[in-house]
């Protein structure tokens, strides 16, 4: 009835029309009072069941989005509200994706491709290895092998005998 409520006013006044409106916790009231043009309050009130559609994000939206129509004298106040509503539920219902699961996607491949590229170049360190090992072993003279084996040292026993 005042035309200079003041926010606790408006909140009192809110609670108590929520309690005598609904009996099951699972409705959103929404207040807008304007006692001078250009100057209004908004609260709204949401029961324990309705809080799992309309938490305190999703309040803030609708409140961003009264605030943002507000102003646009093209509407009619129940254009005004309609939209609000409207854009707010159209807001909340859209999902957005965190920019980061691309990035991770991307810097995940890169890490295994640089994990890959490693295991290949150690690989081919160590055919490098194995094949110079073999290039030294074919290339190495067969008289340097078994100079010192017991058939060597038969057969030089025999060539003195004689």
């Amino acid at each position: 009835g005042s035309q200079r409520a003041s926010m606790a006013e408006v909140e009192t006044f809110a609670n108590d029309l929520y309690d005598d409106l609904f009996t099951d916790e699972a409705h959103l009231l929404f207040v807008f009072y304007e006692g001078v043009p250009n100057e209004y309050i908004t609260y709204y009130v949401t029961g324990t069941q309705a809080k799992q559609v309309i938490d305190a994000e999703a309040g803030t939206i609708l409140l961003d989005y009264i605030d943002r129509n507000y102003y646009d004298n093209s509407l009619t106040d129940e254009q005004f509200f309609s939209r609000s509503f409207k854009d707010a539920a159209d807001r909340m219902m859209e999902v957005t994706t965190s920019p980061w699961i691309p990035v991770l996607v991307i810097a995940g491949l890169a890490g295994l491709a640089g994990i890959l590229f490693l295991w290949w170049r150690k690989r081919k360190e160590q055919e490098a290895i194995e094949a110079k090992r073999t290039a030294d072993i074919l290339n190495t003279p067969i008289d340097t092998f078994g100079t010192d084996s017991p058939a060597d040292d038969l057969a030089k026993k025999y060539e003195d005998k004689e």
